[in-house]
């Protein structure tokens, strides 16, 4: 949009020193009326770019009405714009640093909890590595559980069809269901995490409390020899019997 606005404003404002017949517009000033087609493009773009980035030299002398409209449309363009890409920058700069602080605050209070109760190096990798890969979605989570809290049922449903329904669709366990209090009552629960290859979800003897929907990558179930016995992929889920059988 930024380029095509430059090219059509570099146009219009060699249009306005052409159209002037007295012979006294900026073409004239600038002594390239003989120059070539792209030399003049090339010097006309030279007073867009100074104008649009408000530095102007002053090499450009405007004198015909038509060019000095033109010249003024362009710098308030040209100052919106720079207002535009400074709030940007400043809001981008602002976000990143805020999730910044907030992340180091999150692994501050992690660090002082597992001092506390004595968590071994290993068990803190792991959980500085989830939070590490799920801190955004964590956020996220939090702000959409709020909102979606204070909704009544029939709004709620429809919001979370948007927000899961092509997930829905790859599980029979949803897809083959008539009921769908069930379906979005389950659903409302979800809570999307990520993985590195070769973390544990979880280990033989440990407390079972969630099921786990698979809707990428591969998970596999090891026995005591370390031999893969089972595995479960894209559209499947598992952890259900153990939670039941805890």
């Amino acid at each position: 949009m930024t380029v095509l606005l430059i090219h059509l404003f570099t146009c219009f404002f060699y249009l306005a020193g052409s159209l002037n017949p007295s012979g006294n517009s900026w073409i004239e000033a600038a002594e390239i009326q003989d120059d070539t087609v792209s030399m003049r493009y090339v010097e006309t773009l030279y007073w867009n770019l100074q104008t649009l980035t408000t530095v102007g030299y002053g090499n450009f002398s405007i004198t015909t009405t038509q060019e000095i409209v033109v010249t003024m449309i362009w710098i308030l363009i040209g100052v919106a714009y720079q207002s535009i890409l400074v709030g940007s920058l400043t809001s981008g700069v602002t976000e990143v640093y805020d999730e910044k602080r907030a992340h180091e605050s999150y692994l501050t209070a992690l660090d002082n909890f597992a001092e506390k109760h004595d968590f071994d190096k290993v068990t803190l990798a792991n959980i500085r590595d989830f939070i590490y890969n799920n801190f955004k979605e964590m956020n996220e989570r939090a702000d959409q559980d709020a909102m979606i809290g204070e909704l009544p049922a029939q709004l709620k449903e429809q919001v979370l069809n948007h927000q899961y329904g092509t997930i829905v669709k790859k599980f029979d366990l949803f897809r083959n269901s008539n009921y769908s209090k069930f379906v979005w009552g389950f659903v409302s629960k979800f809570q999307f995490i990520r993985l590195e290859a070769g973390n544990p979800i979880y280990e033989d003897n440990y407390l079972a409390t969630k099921m786990y929907f698979i809707e990428e990558g591969l998970v596999r179930l090891y026995a005591e020899n370390n031999i893969t016995f089972w595995s479960f992929r894209q559209g499947q889920n598992f952890g259900e019997v153990d939670i039941f059988c805890n």
